[in-house]
């Protein structure tokens, strides 16, 4: 296992170094919001996990990742929630609009995605059954506190999660890669297991992609600030208040070995 980093941080800045780039800022241009923003969540009962997949396209090892993240966290307490794929998936378990997220995204503490996608959205594996970051997400307001986007670039661009509506609306951080993502099916329980260990969210993003991924991918951990830096899951230590919803994001860049 390679040296955690040290990368808390106390203000906004970037750390200059060859593998990590933090930085915290404001979005650009912002679109205008309709209506009023919150990030209040609703976190009573136990924690639940849920997970969406896509096989098509070469990404044979989809189920074997989401499944195994699903029932590592199943197996230790956690009330396993949906678990979708292929045909199964629908943009609709993502999206804001009409609440359908709370039955499924927003609905649970932890979610797993492991599919196609780009840094503006992610693909449920067939032309047009697309999510867009900027427009049609609002995670957290209800109850989601972590997701996972192993998907190709899906964090890249920070400023995708504060468009015409806030993708970061409650959800402490969404972990997902900068660069290409590569289809393993060890990632999904890896990163259960790490997270089961007690290791904060990010560095267990971190730390369980870096076993798999070659040289020259990077991850990224996007939030709205710095105060979630030290989440634990529930049970395996302190999790934070849901951050303030605003126009500022926070991201944190790491490069793989």
């Amino acid at each position: 296992m390679k040296t955690q980093q040290n990368l808390i941080l106390k203000a906004c800045i970037v750390l200059l170094c060859t593998t990590t780039m933090v930085s915290c800022t404001s979005a650009v241009t912002l679109e205008e919001l309709s209506g009023t923003i919150k990030g209040t969540g609703d976190d009573g009962g136990a924690p639940e996990v849920g997970v969406e997949w896509v096989t098509s396209g070469g990404l044979v090892n989809s189920d074997d990742s989401a499944e195994g993240f699903y029932n590592t966290l199943g197996n230790a307490g956690w009330t396993r929630k949906f678990n979708k794929g292929d045909a199964s998936t629908s943009e609709s378990h993502f999206e804001y609009f009409n609440g359908g997220d709370r039955n499924y995204i927003d609905g649970v503490d932890i979610a797993f995605f492991q599919g196609h996608g780009s840094d503006q959205h992610i693909n449920l594996g067939t032309y047009g059954k697309d999510v867009f970051f900027r427009s049609e997400i609002e995670w957290g307001d209800y109850d989601l506190e972590w997701i996972a986007l192993h998907s190709c670039s899906g964090t890249k661009e920070p400023g995708n999660f504060k468009g015409s509506h806030y993708g970061l609306n409650g959800v402490h951080f969404i972990c997902g890669f900068e660069t290409t993502s590569y289809n393993y099916a060890e990632d999904g329980p890896s990163f259960a297991e790490r997270l089961l260990d007690s290791e904060n969210v990010p560095i267990a993003w971190y730390h369980a992609m870096d076993e798999t991924h070659p040289s020259g991918s990077r991850v990224q951990m996007v939030a709205d600030d710095n105060s979630v830096w030290d989440d634990r899951i529930w049970g395996q230590g302190s999790v934070a208040s849901d951050p303030p919803v605003d126009e500022h994001w926070c991201a944190w860049s790491y490069g793989l070995h």
